[in-house]
């Protein structure tokens, strides 16, 4: 059997790279849209739902043991007094209706915004306020969000990495054509002309 070039296995590896960023955490998606959805049902003007996967000890995503599941939310600026009725609405909304597990739940203002404010609520806290999460509720656990959340940045990584190569291809290419131009148009030009007929 014939081996692949050099160039089509680089190609071959940056389509898996490009396709681990694009499609492969289908659960985090759907926890997230759901999240989202929730959250403007409550009154709560989203701008992003982000489900954080990390060790309970902290450290790089690869490390293993317990890993907690905190719920980033980020809502429209509507000012620092608002702040506390917001993240309460929002925290009792994910608590209490998200299909996945939750550790956190963090509740922020824009980033961009001088006087965002955030709040943040554990699991023991949202119980002790909101009661117990409803039986049946979570079916997206944690050993899930944690697979796709290494899946995702075992992709970026590998894209990161290849970028360089993709990026000298696309300029060897670029010569290439350039040249094969060049040498075509230099032979039409001297091209004997055929004799006319009179």
């Amino acid at each position: 059997m014939p081996t692949q070039p050099r160039s089509a296995r680089l190609a071959l590896a940056a389509l898996a790279a490009v396709l681990a960023l694009a499609g492969c955490a289908p659960q985090t998606v759907k926890a997230s849209t759901q999240a989202e959805q929730l959250l403007r049902e409550a009154g709560v003007e989203v701008e992003g739902v982000y489900f954080n996967v990390e060790p309970a000890g902290g450290g790089p995503d690869t490390a293993a043991g317990d890993r907690i599941v905190q719920v980033e939310i980020t809502y429209a600026d509507k000012g620092p007094a608002a702040h506390p009725a917001i993240a309460d609405t929002a925290a009792r909304a994910v608590w209490t209706g998200s299909i996945a597990h939750i550790d956190k739940v963090l509740v922020k203002g824009p980033d961009d915004h001088p006087d965002a404010s955030s709040s943040l609520f554990t699991a023991a806290q949202l119980s002790q306020r909101y009661g117990p999460r409803p039986a049946g509720l979570v079916t997206i656990d944690t050993a899930t969000l944690a697979k796709e959340d290494a899946e995702q940045t075992s992709g970026l990584l590998a894209f990161v990495a290849l970028l360089p190569v993709l990026f000298v291809g696309g300029l060897v290419l670029v010569v290439v054509v350039v040249v094969l131009v060049v040498v075509v148009v230099v032979a039409r030009r001297r091209r004997p002309h055929a004799p006319q007929v009179r």
